[in-house]
């Protein structure tokens, strides 16, 4: 079976049509909270300013939808990122790794 791939000139903009949907929510949504969190913007504040409903706001952070096009250019203008950021935007970062616990010294009977 061929294998369908995505090529353009510009760095990095065929990316979303070789991720999964499911990997696209979840960039997306790591990328939005951050720059949230950068910008000191809450859900509720955003959704007043992009004039969208919260439960909107509430799905892209939960990584349950993706904004639109004109949502996406939206978000970028009033967090102050480049847009690229929601178009494609990175790995997500990989959890750091849990403390050592010494749980199994204390598991009883295999």
């Amino acid at each position: 079976m061929p294998s369908l791939v995505a090529w353009t000139s510009l760095w990095g903009r065929s990316l979303p049509y070789v991720m999964g949907e499911a990997e696209q929510k979840d960039r997306f949504s790591y990328g939005l909270r951050r720059a949230m969190r950068e910008r000191g913007v809450s859900a509720r504040q955003l959704g007043i300013t992009l004039k969208v409903d919260p439960r909107k706001v509430a799905g892209w952070l939960q990584g349950k939808t993706l904004p639109n096009l004109f949502e996406s250019q939206a978000l970028a203008a009033a967090l102050r990122v480049d847009e690229d950021l929601f178009r494609n935007p990175p790995e997500v970062p990989a959890p750091p790794p849990e403390p050592y616990y010494p749980i199994e010294r204390y598991l009883l009977g295999g």
